[in-house]
């Protein structure tokens, strides 16, 4: 199903949305916040359309198929990701970054462990040699 081209009234509305952070003819692009919120709502249960009014954007002046483009991202991109997570309501700014900072943390130690183990191959081939 192609999506119908915004008209002029539609776009003036989007446009005063924070979620919204670019906008063609045709297509609307959100914030990579808002889509987690979608997504994170969407895996509570609420229903898109419902998602929508509460970020207020009308999901009428989205259109159908814009409003399953979404629903579409969850569950190729988002559900697979968080398949064994429990449903909650959303995610914190803090909790982003708490996790963000995990993440990081165990990169590292990671990284850490490896120059440990470079570092004592070369010192074992230094020993050998002599």
């Amino acid at each position: 199903m192609r999506q119908r081209p915004l008209t002029k009234e539609q776009r003036e509305m989007l446009s005063k949305s924070p979620h919204v952070i670019k906008m063609t003819d045709v297509y609307v692009f959100f914030s990579s916040s808002f889509i987690n919120k979608f997504c994170v709502d969407y895996h509570a249960g609420k229903t898109a359309d419902a998602i929508f009014l509460e970020a207020g954007i009308d999901p009428k002046i989205l259109g159908k198929t814009r409003v399953d483009s979404l629903r579409r991202h969850y569950y190729k991109n988002w559900l697979p990701k968080h398949m064994d997570e429990p449903a909650r309501k959303t995610v914190t700014a803090e909790e982003a970054s708490n996790a963000k900072m995990r993440h990081e943390i165990e990169y590292l130690r990671q990284e850490i462990n490896a120059l440990k183990k470079i570092i004592q191959a070369d010192y074992s081939a230094d020993k050998n040699k002599d």
